[in-house]
């Protein structure tokens, strides 16, 4: 009883508040349907970034997993050709390395002949990586021959 005491009585409004607070809410209403148009665009728009980012991404990953072509000139360069290598065996076609026959070596140390590894790296080979231990095998460094 006492809460009720000591409220005030409500006053009518006048005209000139009832005017101020109308039009102010008529500005509170036209700024809450533009709002409610601009944040789903806004929305949309990083929705639509996110996804053209990750689309790029997945392109540059598929461009730097696409096979780059190698010619023979590129394999005699990296990987010269030996004679008389020792005794072995071509991991290709898993025939024995005799003495006299052609061989590469990459520069991870595995032998396999000259023939064999060509058509590896020529035919398809996504990456210039070793057949035995697919270590990728890089331009500017000469292998350790072993002899």
């Amino acid at each position: 009883t006492l809460a009720l005491a000591s409220a005030r009585p409500l006053r009518p409004h006048t005209e000139g508040a009832l005017s101020k607070s109308s039009s102010a809410r008529a500005k509170v209403m036209v700024m809450i349907p533009a709002l409610n148009v601009l944040l789903p665009f806004v929305f949309f728009l990083a929705i639509l970034v996110f996804v053209a980012v990750l689309t790029f991404r997945q392109a540059q990953k598929l461009e730097r997993a696409r096979p780059r072509p190698v010619s023979k000139a590129t394999l005699d360069q990296m990987f010269p050709r030996l004679q008389g290598f020792a005794s072995g065996e071509c991991t290709v076609c898993l025939e024995e390395l005799e003495l006299g026959q052609e061989c590469r070596q990459m520069q991870c140390g595995h032998v396999f002949h000259v023939d064999c590894i060509d058509a590896w790296f020529l035919r398809g080979c996504r990456t210039m990586a070793c057949p035995t231990c697919r270590h990728v095998q890089r331009e500017g460094v000469v292998p350790q021959i072993d002899v």
